[in-house]
């Protein structure tokens, strides 16, 4: 079993009680214990839809065979929603036997999937193990003024209750199917070829050509940097840094590792990357995601450059937190692209911390669409930046 989410699933303000899928987790290891059950808490805080789009073959094993989804809160960052959920209302209608549980909360006007979520759901339906999926629509207390999502930690006292009310949803969707098929008529696994999923509902939005990388693939795509250091610090704080190190930040149990940097002109330069595609004409851009971590203290600004092999105009972003977005950019096809970070002198928050979990590329198209959609930059300077094949 696979969980995919934001900070929801990874169990945020629940000091007194275990997350919804942990509580899931346990459930069913009491329930139907067996020596090979593995459960595997993929989210990550502050992530979305989209940056797991990107990243969904590394963060799900071959052999799944179930897999949920939850990203309600942080989905609702995107610049440009687009109304799929609606269109996704029937699962027998899915072209394989999969089961799909949608717990609807009351329509807010932010609470809509699109793009990222289209792409992901189509990974997961062409994954080889055929697991089951349970998409989860998370529900969430209106704070005063709508403006939730800008609340502090502290002040979502609520979500507590939220936990604890959808580890029974679940463990209720699952005891049903239990029963269901103990009581029902056996039969055997679906026989014949699959069909083949039918087009996007969103044009051209197919599911990704991946390259992702985190964790420790992250770590061997760094070639160089300044001040280079790796180690893994757990649960200890920031302490004094010099250049770039390699850092697990979790609590609570919750990994959050990446390159950290809280000194500015500190260089992280990547390792060579194949980012052609086999799908676009060679001319046209791919897509570079860059995962970094946003927060309202201690955060600094950044520079992304292309190195060698391919050439780009530099894209300066801050993580000092405006929005929780990902750093989406074009970047030129090419069979050996090494790109760079480095940390800048310029801070809003008179501190210069940038923390880097995740660099992707997509290859499959609408890449331009993309960082359109899901740019970091206000819509007053969001432009798609083009770049040239060198």
């Amino acid at each position: 079993m696979v969980a995919l989410g934001g900070s929801i699933t990874c169990g945020s303000i629940t000091h007194d009680v275990p997350s919804y899928i942990e509580q899931v987790f346990q459930w069913i290891n009491a329930t139907f214990p067996h020596p090979e059950n593995t459960f595997i808490n993929s989210c990550k805080g502050g992530s979305g839809s989209t940056e797991t789009a990107l990243c969904f073959d590394a963060k799900v094993p071959r052999n799944a065979d179930l897999i949920t989804m939850e990203f309600t809160l942080n989905d609702a960052y995107s610049h440009v929603p687009y109304a799929v959920e609606h269109n996704i209302h029937n699962p027998l209608a899915w072209p394989r036997d999969m089961h799909s549980d949608r717990r609807h909360a009351p329509k807010f006007s932010s609470f809509r999937t699109w793009r990222g979520f289209e792409v992901l759901l189509r990974s997961a339906l062409v994954h080889p193990n055929e697991p089951a999926l349970v998409y989860i629509h998370a529900w969430v207390p209106p704070f005063e003024g709508f403006s939730w999502w800008m609340s502090q930690e502290a002040d979502m006292s609520a979500f507590l209750e939220y936990y604890r009310y959808y580890a029974d949803v679940m463990v209720a969707f699952l005891q049903d199917h239990a029963w269901a098929a103990a009581t029902g008529p056996l039969s055997g696994p679906p026989t014949g070829p699959r069909s083949p999923l039918p087009a996007p509902l969103i044009p051209n939005n197919y599911e990704h050509g991946q390259q992702c990388a985190i964790n420790e693939a992250l770590i061997t795509l760094v070639e160089s940097s300044q001040g280079w250091e790796w180690v893994d610090q757990g649960k200890s704080g920031c302490g004094v840094l010099h250049g770039w190190e390699w850092v697990d930040e979790g609590k609570l149990g919750h990994h959050k590792r990446g390159w950290r940097s809280v000194t500015p002109g500190s260089k992280l330069i990547t390792k060579p990357m194949d980012t052609t595609s086999k799908v676009q004409p060679s001319k046209e851009p791919v897509l570079l995601i860059l995962g970094i971590l946003k927060s309202y203290q201690h955060m600094g600004q950044a520079v992304l450059a292309c190195e060698s092999g391919c050439t780009c105009k530099p894209l300066e972003f801050n993580a000092h937190h405006t929005n929780k977005e990902s750093v989406y950019h074009l970047v030129s096809q090419s069979p050996a692209c090494v790109v760079s970070i480095t940390v800048l002198q310029a801070t809003s928050s008179s501190e210069h911390k940038i923390r880097i979990d995740m660099l992707g590329i997509s290859t499959t198209g609408n890449a331009t669409v993309w960082v359109r959609d899901h740019s970091h930059r206000p819509s007053a300077s969001r432009k798609s930046r083009k770049l040239h094949q060198s």
